[in-house]
Formats: structure tokens, sequence, C-alpha cells
């Protein structure tokens, strides 16, 4: 989760936060220079040295797509800050999407369906993945998507780590071919399958496409009893940033409202976990009003 204690308000700065996680990482901190430097440096204590090289790589990428300049100091400030805070989250999230792929690829390798010979491709691909090896472990379980079209989930879920292998090499736009792949594949139950396809499509400025994949992924979460509320969370916010970013305010306004009540309840019997989700939502309800200068007060 993208996290910041109202920073919109007390910089000034216009920054909405979208949620990528329930949970942080929460390792990862940053390394500072000087003020004028144009690199940040984050480290993950949990990550061993290869895959700290590639999760650098990825960021100073990062950098590079979103660079920006500044020659007011204080602007500069501003804008270094707001920039720690985004590169801590992008960090967080690129250690959970490893963590996932990790995952992902165990429960494949258990599968009933998973073939001896295959369960040894896997096993290569999870020795490559710990040497931050992402395009090799892409290339080899390529050959996994032609193996037996009928057996629906082991393709969904090839599909799934292919396109997060990717997101962890830094080609988004190739992984989002495999991630809608695996979520048209799970018949569209797979909701986690799903919200990741949706937020890619956010992340990639894609908005009225993601608008058309978020909002289903939320009426079906209403629609369950025990639904998962972490999920449920990350959906009626980012969903919410998107009807902000498609200026349609009253309907961003009502998810972000929802989710601030959903968090200002959790943090009642967990304020260290949910304090934090309730200072990201009410800042990205401040921005909003601000927006809107009919609505200020």
């Amino acid at each position: 989760m993208r996290r910041v204690l109202l920073v919109g308000l007390l910089c000034g700065c216009q920054t909405v936060w979208a949620f990528n996680d329930q949970q942080t990482a929460g390792d990862c901190s940053p390394i500072m220079g000087d003020v004028a430097g144009s690199s940040i440096t984050i480290e993950c204590a949990s990550l061993p040295p290869k895959l700290q090289a590639s999760l650098t790589a990825f960021l100073e990428n990062w950098q590079r797509e979103h660079a920006r300049t500044e020659s007011n100091l204080n602007d500069l400030l501003d804008v270094r800050q707001s920039k720690i805070e985004q590169l801590k989250a992008e960090a967080e999230a690129w250690v959970k999407r490893y963590e996932s792929v990790k995952t992902e690829l165990e429960a494949l390798k258990a599968q009933p369906a998973t073939s001896n010979s295959q369960q040894a491709l896997i096993t290569q691909a999870e020795a490559l993945l710990q040497e931050g090896e992402f395009d090799a472990v892409v290339s080899l379980l390529e050959p996994l998507k032609a193996d037996g079209d009928d057996l629906v989930q082991q393709q969904s879920q090839v599909h799934f780590i292919i396109g997060q292998a990717l997101q962890l090499a830094g080609k988004a736009e190739q992984a989002l071919p495999e991630l809608k792949k695996a979520w048209k594949q799970s018949n569209e139950e797979n909701l986690e399958y799903g919200f990741t396809y949706a937020d890619l499509l956010r992340a990639q400025n894609q908005h009225k496409q993601a608008i058309r994949e978020f909002e289903p992924i939320l009426e079906q979460l209403r629609e369950q009893e025990g639904k998962p509320q972490g999920l449920f969370s990350r959906v009626l916010n980012n969903l919410a940033v998107l009807y902000a970013d498609t200026n349609q305010r009253r309907q961003a306004e009502q998810l972000y409202t929802e989710n601030l009540d959903i968090y200002q309840q959790l943090s009642q019997q967990q304020p260290a976990v949910y304090l934090p989700y309730v200072a990201t939502t009410l800042n990205n309800l401040a921005v909003l009003l601000q927006l809107d200068s009919s609505r200020r007060e």
C-alpha cells in the first residue's frame, strides 16, 4: 500500500495514493543523498543482494520515467519528499510482487495436474527468480502456456506468474496481456487476478478500461459474504482514484467516504495497522475537495 500521513495537506502537494496491497513489506527505507541529487535509492532489508540490485534497477528506471525539474529549493524539497514516499511504496509493492510470484510458483508446482517434467521446470524457474533473472523465468515458463489447453486453472496461473515476472522486470506493457489472460481464463472468479490486471491498467493511464474492469469486481465483492476486507478496500480506493482522475468526483467521494468508515472501525481494534490507512484516505478526500472549488470548506 502507498502511505502518506496527510502529505497533501501539510506540504500543499496534490498527491493521491493508490493501494497496491493491504500489507506493506515494511522494511524498505531510503538512502539519503544531497538535496539536489537526481536519484534516490531504496533498500529493503529482506532482500538478498542480487534481488536488491534488481529492485534498484527497477526504481532507477521508474525515476527516469517520472523525472521532473524544479528550480525553487522549497519546491525541490517538497517534490523530493513526495518522491521518497512514492519510491518507498513502489519498492514495497515490488517486494510483495516478488513474494506473490514465489507463492504462485509453489502452488503451481503442487497442483495435481502438474507433471513431473513441469515440476522440474518450475523448480528451475524458482531458482532463477531468486537470482533476479525475471526474463529467464518468463522464457522458461512460456512452454507451459501451450500445455493442456483444458487445464484452465493451470493456464490462468501460468499467465499470472509470467505477467508479474514481467512487472518485476519493469515491462508493464508486456505484462498487461498476460494479466488479462490470467483474469479472463479464471472466468473472472479470481478477484486478486482481476485487481492486479485492473490496477496495472490504472498505472498505465488506461483509465476508462481500468474502470470497466474495477466496477464489476467491486460489485462481486459487495455481494460476497465474508468478503476479503483488504481486497475490498483496495478496490474501493483505487476505483475512487480513477473516478477522480476522470472528473467523476461525486462517485469518488462516495467510495472514499465508504472506505474511510471501514478503516476508522478497523483502527479501533488495530490502530497501529489501520490509522495510516485512515490518514491516507483523508488525504485523498482532501485532495479531491481541493479540486472542486464549490465543495471546499
